[in-house]
Parts: structure tokens; C-alpha cells; sequence
């Protein structure tokens, strides 16, 4: 193998490394991590630990 056929492997199987990186990164390494604090004058049925939903998806949990 040449060394030019060498290089060109070497850069294409880099740049399928890095692409395969940042795919990963953005499907599980990422995350909004936000926290709201919200006060309700009655929070009698908020457990601790429950879903929190909307629009029927789930989006976080109850924390007290």
C-alpha cells in the first residue's frame, strides 16, 4: 500500500471516528438540565418522585 493510500485511509477512518463521536454525544450526552421551582398554593397530590407530563410525554419528576 502506498504511503498516499495510507494517509487517505488513515483521514476517512478519522473523520468516521469523529462523526461517530458526535452522534453519540448528541443522542445520549446531551441534556437541558434545566430545573424549575414552582410554588402551588395546594400541592396536595404531588408526590415526590412522579412523572411530570405533558401533552401526555413524560419530561421529568416531582422533587420535594
Amino acid at each position: 500500500m502506498s504511503r498516499r493510500a495510507w494517509i487517505s485511509r488513515a483521514a476517512a477512518g478519522g473523520a468516521l471516528l469523529v462523526g461517530l463521536v458526535l452522534v453519540l454525544v448528541i443522542l445520549f450526552g446531551t441534556s437541558s438540565g434545566r430545573t424549575y421551582h414552582l410554588m402551588f398554593q395546594n400541592g396536595g397530590q404531588l408526590v415526590s418522585g412522579n412523572q411530570v407530563l405533558v401533552a401526555g410525554q413524560p419530561i421529568g419528576s416531582v422533587d420535594s
